[in-house]
């Protein structure tokens, strides 16, 4: 009888719905639950109704998806296809919502009105974690991430001021200005840069509340996972013209960095994720934390320039990461330092995965490998012996055309002034030796994508007390860089805890 009243129901799509899963840890003991998303493909559209009352997708008949949207399901929501037919979903295996700290509860409920903050966990690491957040005017999900400052202080230093942003002049004045820990000042150096950031191949950052205790950072979700997770959708690598979707579209990201004078300095497989599981899917760079300005004044000398435009910090991933970072490159002087162009040599590393499935300065067969694998890597990147993309019998190499090698080896260069840029790379015979004209797929890329709109305090403190808050109008506006002239501090009482190592926080 339902079957008979499904098929005869003029209003469901002969291809209604789109499930589809990503599965990050394969731990059955694991807290992350699978990511189980739906993609509304239908004319008619459907209305997706949360089991969280919280939301206001919970009210009436939910809200409609839109077609092509997606949205990451919960155990217990309803998706409304037709007036007589509805799904719900259930999870074998229902995972308990994540518990915040009193602290995080109490700051949670000062903007869930406008920003939602659910016990969805995506991702987590040892200072922090990343849950489902939900923008409550659209019902747009978010990926919220979630940084314990607390945690990021040495407990032998209680007493210790927080440097942070707060614009009022005289709190400023009234506080003593010590410098950050780096893990704190490299926090707010990530939303620092991507507030003035609008770009279809860059994260979106959609609001950032922040308190001494903790910082709330709410970014676009991307549905499709990371591009690891799409390396494996399609087989453990992709094909030459996949290949070259992808890479055109993390070179426009890096492009537009490079143009604001930003040096990303960690790009890999990891920090790219993917808009869906299509062919076509917008590439969305991400992960900020390592990122730097790099300041560049006209009016300075050249030598002058050249020096600030210099970087020395040893960051990025070892697969990825140029020589010169290890002070390893024999072209540069060990002292001195390195370019944006790090981020050139990364693509190319990023490129010959997605071709072959496989890291090329990752050798396991070498004696040393598995007493020092960082050793051996960094060493055969500082040597940067290409030769196994012309083999001609290598199991990987043989079958990849020479044009996409040719642009590996065009990137992978020990010579800085040697490396292709961004714009230079942009114009490689490899985005135009294929039959559908690289612009026009990167305009069908793009087609779902809109600028941010222009906010005039993106980044919020939250308050908690009692007294009622100034009007709008007197709140201090978010003028604020890092590592510029002014800094503002704040005094904080919270208890000061150990930091735990550092694990990647992942965002989907």
């Amino acid at each position: 009888m339902v079957r008979y009243a499904w098929c005869e129901d003029l209003t469901i799509s002969r291809v209604h719905l789109r499930i589809h899963c990503i599965l990050y840890d394969e731990d059955p003991d694991s807290n992350i639950a699978p990511f189980v998303y739906a993609t509304d493909l239908s004319a008619n559209g459907t209305f997706l109704k949360k089991s969280n009352s919280e939301s206001t997708a919970s009210q009436g008949p939910g809200v409609l998806m839109g077609r092509h949207s997606t949205f990451l399901l919960d155990d217990g929501d309803e998706l409304s296809i037709s007036d007589t037919v509805t799904l719900i979903y259930r999870s074998k295996k229902p995972m308990q919502p994540i518990q915040l700290t009193t602290t995080q509860e109490d700051e949670r409920q000062t903007f869930a009105p406008r920003f939602l903050v659910t016990g969805r966990l995506l991702g987590q690491g040892g200072y922090g974690k990343v849950l489902v957040g939900i923008k409550q005017d659209t019902q747009r999900q978010l990926a919220c991430k979630i940084i314990r400052i607390d945690r990021l202080y040495n407990k032998k230093l209680p007493g210790q001021n927080q440097r942070l942003p707060t614009g009022g002049r005289q709190e400023r004045e009234r506080h003593s200005k010590k410098r950050w820990p780096t893990r704190v000042s490299n926090c707010f150096r990530e939303f620092d840069i991507l507030q003035d950031l609008s770009h279809p191949n860059i994260i979106a950052l959609e609001k950032v509340f922040w308190s001494p205790n903790n910082i709330y950072i709410f970014l676009e979700l991307a549905t499709g996972g990371d591009l690891f997770s799409f390396i494996n959708f399609k087989g453990g690598k992709l094909d030459c013209i996949q290949a070259a979707t992808v890479v055109h579209q993390i070179l426009k990201g890096v492009e537009y960095l490079h143009d604001q004078g930003i040096a990303h300095r960690d790009l890999k497989p990891d920090n790219i994720l993917m808009t869906s599981f299509e062919a076509d899917a917008r590439v969305v760079i991400s992960d900020f934390g390592a990122a730097r300005f790099l300041p560049g004044d006209k009016a300075q000398s050249a030598s002058q320039s050249h020096k600030h435009q210099r970087m020395f910090s040893m960051v990025g991933t070892l697969e990825y990461a140029a020589p010169e970072i290890h002070k390893l490159n024999r072209a540069i002087p060990a002292d001195g330092g390195y370019s944006k162009s790090v981020d050139m040599w990364a693509i190319g590393s990023i490129t010959a995965i997605l071709l072959t499935g496989e890291a090329l300065f990752v050798d396991h067969s070498h004696p040393e490998y598995h007493k020092n694998p960082k050793d051996v890597i960094v060493g055969l990147a500082a040597v940067c012996d290409l030769s196994v993309l012309d083999e001609d019998h290598h199991p990987s190499w043989s079958t990849v055309g020479h044009i996409p090698k040719h642009f590996i080896k065009n990137l992978l260069v020990l010579k800085e002034e040697d490396r292709m840029t961004a714009s230079m790379a942009l114009a490689h015979l490899w985005f135009s030796s294929y039959p559908e004209d690289t612009i026009k797929v990167y305009a069908r890329t793009i087609a779902g994508w809109k600028p941010r709109k222009i906010h005039t305090q993106l980044v919020e403190r939250i308050t908690t007390s009692p007294l009622p808050l100034p009007p709008a109008a007197a709140l201090p506006v978010y003028e604020w860089r890092f590592g510029g002239a002014d800094t503002f501090s704040i005094t904080t009482t919270a208890k000061l805890e150990g930091h735990a190592p550092r694990k990647r926080l992942r965002l989907s």
